[in-house]
């Protein structure tokens, strides 16, 4: 591991792991109705080419983009409003980028991927527009085609960037290249890194990233995800996890492994629900049946996925609450349209309806955490029998593993 994550070096493993998993992980490609470019993408251009905003035509079907998920942490320097946006498809000064932005922008040109999505920069942010309305609709679309979504895991905010130097735990000792290690006269070539201990809680995702209302779509909405965390860049794809100290842990392995010791793999049997969030929504499609012919409307089962979801979703937290129903929308239109379903509202699916009323807040108090202003804005956005209208506590339903419930 190298001291800087935005060396050459560090970029050199970033973009083997992505080219291995592009030539080998057939699992991995998106949906061809995912693979649909958005609105608006920034040119990464060059090091001496500044970067500048383009406008996605019909004829832009094979375009390549990276996703950026990210904390604002506060108001980005820069964002796409309907009086800049001429100027910025000539140019988007490099000086006026907040250093998040920044370094993906390097991350996404040594990556070798011409363009890249960021929010901020890619939806009009004027109060009144319609396109936040257009553009947060498509996120399944946004993040779901892209190459790669690359997530600023450990930075609170747009100001903080995430190419920082790191604490090295390895220590790099120089190793004879010869096996006998006999003397050559030649420079050693090999190096061996050696490390008393490695913290495995540096290998979780817990940082500012994973708390924030929108990443959680943005997560399982991709298909591949490059994480820079403050220890080390961490890949994950349906198919590997790789940590940059050293360990790759195969995520199809494991799903394989618990196939193969499961008396009963078909629907319903809950092999499923033993696999991590990210697999767990990867792998519904082949948990479901396929056929047309099967009542899945009226199995508990089916709904699971989505319960499960809400347990996680609710305590995240959002700079505007209002958005927390049309954050987890793009989810809800995959679970959709694998089931068959839309007959959906209000975070609420209606083949289901009794068993989703049956919601409850898990350690709720009688003096809520979130404050005055933020319930009223809740209480005026959400129906008070959605799970939607609580603030910030975790939302639980006792009836979700109850598959004998009609």
């Amino acid at each position: 591991m190298e001291k800087n994550p935005g060396s050459e070096a560090s970029l050199a493993i970033a973009s083997g792991w992505l080219r291995n998993c592009l030539e080998n992980h057939d699992s991995c490609k998106p949906p061809a109705e995912n693979q649909k470019p958005p609105k608006r993408l920034i040119n990464v251009g060059t090091g001496t080419q500044t970067p500048f905003l383009e406008e996605a035509s019909c004829s832009s079907e094979h375009l390549r983009w990276l996703s950026l998920s990210y904390c604002w942490g506060g108001e980005p320097s820069k964002k796409l409003t309907e009086d800049n946006l001429d100027k910025l498809k000539n140019e988007i000064s490099w000086n006026e980028l907040d250093p998040t932005i920044q370094d993906a922008i390097l991350v996404t040109r040594a990556l070798d991927i011409p363009y890249i999505w960021i929010d901020a920069l890619c939806i009009i942010q004027d109060e009144h527009s319609n396109d936040w309305i257009e553009q947060a609709s498509k996120m399944n679309e946004i993040y779901g085609g892209s190459v790669v979504t690359l997530v600023a895991a450990s930075s609170k905010s747009v100001k903080d960037g995430f190419l920082h130097d790191r604490e090295l735990q390895y220590i790099p000792i120089l190793w004879p290249s010869n096996i006998a290690g006999e003397s050559t006269g030649q420079k050693p070539q090999a190096k061996v890194f050696i490390s008393s201990y490695w913290d495995k809680n540096e290998d979780e995702l817990n940082g500012p990233w994973s708390e924030r209302g929108w990443t959680m779509q943005e997560n399982l909405l991709s298909s591949r995800l490059l994480h820079y965390t403050s220890s080390q860049m961490v890949w994950k794809c349906s198919e590997q996890q790789r940590f940059e100290r050293g360990v790759t842990k195969s995520l199809q392995a494991e799903v394989d492994e618990l196939l193969t010791y499961s008396d009963d793999i078909a629907f319903g049997s809950g092999w499923l629900w033993k696999l991590e969030p990210f697999m767990k929504f990867k792998r519904f499609p082949d948990y479901i049946p396929s056929s047309l012919e099967y009542p899945l409307l009226l199995e508990p089962e089916t709904f699971r996925l989505w319960y499960d979801l809400v347990e996680e979703y609710t305590e995240r937290r959002f700079k505007c609450i209002k958005d927390r129903l049309v954050a987890i929308s793009g989810l809800a239109r995959i679970i959709g349209n694998t089931i068959h379903c839309h007959d959906y509202v209000a975070g609420l699916w209606k083949p289901d309806l009794i068993r989703g009323l049956m919601w409850y807040t898990k350690g709720a108090k009688l003096i809520p955490r979130q404050s005055a202003d933020s319930i009223r804005a809740v209480n005026l956005t959400f129906p008070s029998w959605s799970w939607a209208s609580v603030g910030y506590e975790r939302v639980e339903n006792s009836q979700k593993e109850n598959n004998h419930f009609k």
